[in-house]
């Protein structure tokens, strides 16, 4: 009777010995799969990262961050007597001529800015009288229809002084400015940050999820309408005409529509970005800095609006980062002195100090 109760301890023993033994190889061949299939994981999302990468690569690798358009003074000003680019000065303005006059006073007559100028049609100016506007190499001046701010004019007035300065002469590039906007340099070194930097265009754009397309969200771009864009750039635009007047046409028949925004902060950047460079992306070169500061505030009725520059309301950490990362500065009230004495500073300024 021992005896057999031995035999199945034995035997008992054994069998758990035996169940033991295949757990153990079963933990294994377990943990051997998920490692394996860790590692399939991990190179998967390897794969999906690389494609994304590639994806991105194709479509954006010409797109460059604003914290790279740093302005190289010593480089900037070791450019001495270079007269080749030719630069076309878009202006919208809608303030009167004495703020146009202003505007104008800083190009001096200097042959290689040449002006194009969009005048609001209910702005009271004698475009006719050459005693109203100074002569400042202005080709062009169109008083012809009114283009309030957010309507679809804003952006006709914008793409027909394109049209007008590219049939007229060979552009290196084109300036979308108002008589609001100052330069914080000289102008020898906004020419000369060009030429040191052609092909390059300067525009803000953003993702803005704002826009309804068929009553349906819609990815679209958004940004500020004062920009800086090489003729490459231009040119292409030209040529799409068809798709600019699609878009207006779906904007004024309330196929897209556009909350917090305005028709000419959100064309062009779509128009470029879109349709021209996600397409042809050896045509484009663009930094997502518009080479300008522009302060924004928030009206009681929950609109942004540009704030009025001056030197009371400019710090100086601002100062430093307009002389570094911008060329224009905006808006300016040409009568008040404090706005005046804030382009001394930024004209005068000296970073060792």
């Amino acid at each position: 009777m021992e005896s057999e109760e031995k035999k199945t301890f034995i035997n008992e023993h054994e069998e758990s010995q035996s169940f033991l033994q295949n757990l153990n190889v079963f933990n294994k061949q377990t943990n051997s799969k998920k490692v394996i299939l860790k590692i399939l994981f991990f190179l998967f999302v390897i794969a999906i990262t690389l494609y994304s990468y590639r994806i991105k690569t194709k479509y954006y690798n010409l797109f460059y961050d604003d914290n790279c358009v740093i302005k190289n003074k010593q480089m900037i000003n070791s450019i001495k007597n270079n007269t080749d680019m030719r630069h076309a000065i878009i202006v919208l303005a809608s303030y009167g001529v004495h703020y146009l006059n202003n505007f104008l006073e800083q190009f001096d007559n200097d042959s290689r800015f040449d002006i194009y100028i969009h005048i609001d049609g209910k702005t009271k100016i004698d475009i006719d009288n050459n005693k109203t506007i100074i002569n400042a190499n202005i080709k062009y001046c169109n008083h012809s229809f009114s283009s309030e701010r957010y309507s679809v004019e804003m952006g006709d007035a914008t793409y027909e002084l394109f049209f007008i300065a590219n049939k007229n002469y060979d552009y290196d590039y084109y300036h979308i400015m108002s008589e609001s906007c100052y330069f914080s340099d000289s102008l020898d070194e906004f020419y000369n940050f060009f030429v040191i930097n052609n092909f390059n265009s300067y525009i803000n754009y953003y993702k803005f999820d704002k826009f309804l397309l068929n009553n349906k969200p819609n990815g679209f771009y958004k940004g500020s309408q004062w920009m800086s864009i090489h003729k490459n750039i231009i040119n292409k635009l030209l040529k799409i005409s068809d798709i600019y007047n699609s878009y207006k046409e779906q904007v004024k028949n309330g196929t897209i529509f556009i909350t917090y925004g305005a028709f000419d902060e959100f064309i062009f950047q779509n128009l470029i970005i879109i349709h021209i460079c996600n397409e042809k992306p050896e045509d484009c070169k663009i930094y997502n800095n518009n080479l300008r500061f522009i302060r924004w505030y928030c009206t009681r009725t929950k609109i942004y609006c540009p704030n009025y520059l001056n030197i009371d309301n400019v710090s100086e950490e601002e100062i430093k980062f307009i002389k570094l990362q911008s060329f224009i500065i905006r808006k300016i009230n040409y009568k008040d002195p404090k706005a005046m004495e804030l382009i001394n500073k930024l004209k005068n300024y000296n970073e060792c100090e």
